[in-house]
């Protein structure tokens, strides 16, 4: 009996184990080619809002009456590490965020756009181990 068949399926699990798991970004780039999302240049915030880790260069951000999902222009790092040093967040208006201008924990946003409840509740369940949940207040 040739051992060459085993070898080649062992060699082939180590292949596949040892490769990356996928990025969730990439989930949410397509969430956002398949839903046909209007990019809008400011959200208005009015006293405040909560935001939603999804990846690093994601988060749903929500205020009183409206959803939005935010791309930084890189991976923000500052959303969960409490430990590094955080940059002041700059606000061009203190009752809106705007998109190529402000920052959340620091991090520059890219691009903004506005979703719906259903959109933002979906696109949490992306890379959301069951039972977790992640929410910030700014």
């Amino acid at each position: 009996m040739s051992r060459l068949p085993t070898l080649f399926a062992v060699a082939l699990l180590g292949a596949c184990a040892s490769q990356a798991p996928t990025d969730q970004s990439d989930a949410v780039e397509d969430f956002v080619v398949i839903n046909d999302l209007e990019e809008v240049r400011v959200a208005r915030t009015l006293d405040g809002f909560d935001y939603d880790y999804l990846t690093e260069r994601y988060v749903v951000v929500e205020t009183r009456k409206k959803y939005y999902l935010v791309e930084f222009h890189g991976r923000c790092r500052e959303l969960t590490n409490d430990d590094m040093d955080i940059q002041p967040d700059f606000r061009y208006d203190a009752k809106a965020i705007r998109a190529g201008e402000d920052t959340i924990r620091g991090c520059r946003i890219k691009t903004i756009y506005e979703i719906d409840k259903v959109q933002a509740m979906e696109l949490k369940q992306i890379g959301l181990a069951p039972g977790e949940e992640r929410k910030t207040k700014t």
